[in-house]
């Protein structure tokens, strides 16, 4: 049985080939109702599209011959049209009507009903075993803090992030180390004392704006990813898109006001925006707000999965009477999945590691922006 209900359309740009756009309907052979978010694929070339709440749908068709359009909706019979056929009639406009077909379980009948934004969240969080790499991983980051009061950017921090990471698992174990540093200007910012050791420390770290962000698998903590937190999250569609070739089904969340006998409240304090592919429901964007700060990360599907590619962070500090706006963008340099390199999490080490010239100087030749 097909998890997947999904709205949207699909603008696919396949190189070589001449495409022709098609739209149209897809209703109940019985009473002419439209059905919303039924799924078009086209043959296994991985193409499809899904209709809106409203039934409609749109395709840009590559020129294939002796392929198909399967049209699904859960709780109905597929039906295939041959795509030489419809290109043929020479109309864009096409009414594809679906037989109901009850699905039978165990004498239990299971019919088709409109899944909700949390329901699809919930099967993204299944599917992230399959989405992401469950084995250990490092990954290299170019980290880009920037300071800037009311007229221009005050000071500049510059790091070589490396991380590592037990797998999109639950319970994973995330370590960070800052390999080389360069700062530019003068730092606004007081230091942090810690309230254990006393011992002070930068205010940017690199490190927590990646794993905050970075979150699929967990399964733990105050994030859309965990479950148990969803009693307390809203949840609605924003709408449909395509990002990064992929259609995605954009679904926002926040926190509710919390029960009476719940001690956290944060109520209107953790927000976010999450975006799920319509084809394997990775979650391939996500931006989240949590009291005055955004983050957003970008994913980037490889052989092993998806892994972030970019993660930015924006949030206002304040200091010596006055509000400086801290932009951090942390973009994936390398990653490295054999051989991996396991290391502690490393303590706040920014002030210990010196300018090396010679570094920067050639990091920005094989980095350019």
């Amino acid at each position: 049985m097909n998890k997947l209900v999904f709205i949207g359309f699909l603008c696919v740009s396949v190189t070589g080939y001449t495409q022709q756009i098609i739209r149209g309907k897809v209703v109940d052979a019985e009473t002419g109702a439209a059905l919303s978010y039924a799924h078009l694929s086209i043959g296994n070339t991985g193409i499809g599209s899904a209709t809106s709440e409203d039934g409609y749908f749109q395709m840009n068709l590559p020129k294939l011959q002796n392929e198909y359009i399967k049209v699904s909706y859960l709780g109905y019979a597929n039906r295939f049209f041959s795509l030489d056929s419809l290109l043929k009639t020479g109309t864009q406009e096409f009414s594809f009507s679906l037989q109901p077909q009850p699905l039978v379980l165990d004498d239990i009948q299971v019919h088709e009903r409109k899944i909700t934004p949390g329901e699809m969240v919930k099967q993204a969080i299944q599917a992230v075993p399959k989405n992401y790499y469950q084995q250990p991983f490092n990954m290299e980051f170019y980290s880009h803090i920037s300071v800037r009061d009311s007229v221009k950017e005050v000071y500049l921090l510059e790091t070589v992030a490396e991380t590592y990471r037990k797998g999109y698992v639950a319970g994973q174990f995330n370590a960070t180390r800052i390999t080389q540093k360069r700062e530019t200007g003068k730092d606004p910012l007081p230091k942090l004392t810690s309230q254990k050791s006393g011992n002070t420390f930068s205010q940017y770290y690199p490190g927590f704006d990646i794993f905050f962000a970075d979150m699929p698998g967990t399964g733990k903590g105050y994030s859309v990813f965990n479950v148990s937190l969803h009693k307390r999250m809203a949840f609605a569609y924003v709408g449909v898109s395509v990002f990064d070739q992929d259609t995605v089904c954009i679904i926002e969340y926040s926190t509710r006001k919390k029960n009476l006998n719940e001690k956290e409240d944060l109520e209107g304090k953790y927000s976010g925006v999450i975006y799920i592919a319509a084809n394997n429901l990775a979650v391939i964007r996500h931006t989240i707000r949590l009291n005055n700060t955004q983050t957003e990360i970008i994913y980037k599907r490889t052989e092993n999965g998806y892994f972030p590619y970019l993660i930015k962070s924006i949030r206002p500090k304040k200091a010596e009477n006055k509000v400086f706006i801290v932009t951090h963008e942390a973009i994936q340099t390398r990653l490295i999945t054999d051989p991996v390199t396991a290391f502690e999490i490393m303590p706040d080490e920014l002030d210990t590691i010196p300018y090396n010239q010679d570094f920067w100087q050639q990091y920005r030749k094989e980095h350019k922006k």
